[in-house]
């Protein structure tokens, strides 16, 4: 890791986001600067209007000349326009993570949504991405880019020796690209003999539709950080599925660091870097299923590869982030 501290206190870089995001606090930890996030759970006019004035007092609180933010279309207008009208030089990094990155609107609006897109992303100095797979999206909107994938969270591993259920946990946030039915579907295989843990609060939608209609699933609801890793820890695999194509989630990584054995989309970012850490799966029940008996029965061996792994992963983080940081002193300076 290079001595870095110097250089982005120097210019008073600051990490702004309006989720509570992993990767954010996780970076901008590596970072050593310090991270703003808002998030009030209001309706969307309420919420977006709260964040965007807390996020303009911020900035005239803190004067940042380097601002890191992970990606929202609102957000990034403000720290533009801030940028735009300011008499101080603003530098804007947007991590784009996928689902933002390609979402569309499927209306009349869409290609004014579009030049929206353009806009506001040309006017951000560099955009991040998590892997290779997005390039072709982000060039669309802004040619300077650079990939960095998570950090691998680190928490402690707490394994229960006198547990007795056998249980898959299945990470969900309930958004549009996860395969609701196939999963449902897929615990209904294996009826008694494997309990699926179900994480994420449970909107109203489903509750209606499908809640309590399957015996062996446990809605977790909300848990907090230690509850949710002590879950994660002692499960027989973990489930992370998505139909969007080149996505890396968050659940996956913290799945690498608990050591349990994962079951993931089949997609070419998910191949590239959980390699024999994950079982890669199709989006039918038949085949998630034999995924997650696969992962179960090579266990052991799944695990041995995952702190290989990890290990790996590890050091390629330290290595590009470092390169990430010489590359916006770099860009920064020669603006």
């Amino acid at each position: 890791m290079i001595n870095n501290d110097v250089f982005l206190n120097k210019v008073n870089a600051c990490w702004i986001s309006w989720h509570k995001v992993p990767r954010s606090r996780n970076i901008a930890k590596y970072l050593g600067i310090p991270l703003f996030e808002y998030f009030k759970n209001k309706n969307v006019v309420q919420r977006h209007l709260l964040s965007s004035v807390w996020t303009i007092k911020k900035l005239r609180e803190i004067k940042p000349q380097i601002v890191f933010l992970h990606f929202s279309y609102l957000l990034l207008l403000i720290v533009v326009l801030r940028k735009l009208f300011s008499k101080r030089k603003i530098f804007i990094i947007a991590d784009c993570h996928n689902k933002a990155l390609k979402r569309t609107i499927r209306n009349p609006f869409n290609i004014a949504f579009q030049k929206f897109k353009e806009f506001v992303l040309a006017y951000s100095d560099l955009a991040i991405v998590t892997n290779r797979g997005l390039i072709n999206e982000i060039t669309k909107y802004q040619q300077n880019y650079f990939v960095l994938p998570d950090k691998i969270p680190t928490f402690e591993v707490k394994k229960n020796s006198g547990k007795e259920e056998k249980y898959c946990v299945y990470i969900s946030s309930f958004d549009s690209d996860e395969p609701v039915e196939e999963v449902l579907e897929t615990s209904k295989i294996f009826k008694d003999t494997l309990l699926f843990y179900w994480t994420g609060r449970q909107p109203l939608w489903f509750k209606k539709k499908y809640l309590n209609k399957y015996s062996n699933i446990i809605y977790t609801g909300y848990l907090d950080y230690s509850k949710y890793y002590e879950l994660l820890s002692n499960a027989e695999c973990i489930l992370i599925l998505s139909r969007e194509d080149e996505i890396l989630q968050c659940g996956a990584y913290e799945g690498l660091n608990a050591n349990v054995p994962l079951v993931i989309s089949d997609n070419a970012a998910s191949r590239e870097y959980f390699s024999d850490a994950a079982v890669f799966t199709k989006i039918t029940p038949e085949e998630i299923k034999n995924a997650i008996d696969t992962a179960i029965a090579n266990r052991i061996r799944i695990i041995e590869n995952s702190k290989k792994i990890k290990v790996e992963r590890e050091l390629e983080f330290n290595q590009q982030i470092d390169k990430l940081i010489i590359r916006i002193k770099n860009d920064f300076l020669a603006v």
